[in-house]
């Protein structure tokens, strides 16, 4: 009992077991992760992150071969990079230019690079 006149007791059992817990922990599972080994399809968004001096995307992910389609995640310019995952942020640039008559690039013509 404590000063206030009531009993507090919290076990771990009773906190895994706890249903909104348990819902947070698999929304998060669900996220795509490059970790995970997931592989990204398109960037949909970019804000900067003075900090580190880098860009944080919001990218949209490739079904997994358990044909789970995860859903959209933050991930470091740098570490898509450092991944090899060059092409979706290409095109994520030259979605947000415009080229007018800029003649077509296949993307398949640049060397491959091992970070």
């Amino acid at each position: 009992m404590n000063p206030f006149g009531y009993t507090t007791s919290f076990s771990r059992n009773r906190v895994e077991e706890n249903p909104l817990i348990t819902q947070i922990e698999e929304s998060i599972s669900k996220l795509g992760s490059l970790e995970n080994g997931d592989v990204p399809l398109k960037v949909i968004g970019a804000r900067p992150v003075k900090e580190k001096r880098d860009l944080e995307l919001m990218v949209s992910w490739k079904e997994n071969d358990k044909g789970i389609k995860p859903q959209n995640s933050k991930v470091m310019r740098l570490e898509l990079l450092k991944k090899g995952f060059w092409l979706p942020l290409i095109e994520f640039y030259e979605s947000k230019m415009k080229l007018g008559s800029a003649p077509n690039f296949n993307p398949n013509s640049l060397p491959k690079y091992q970070f």
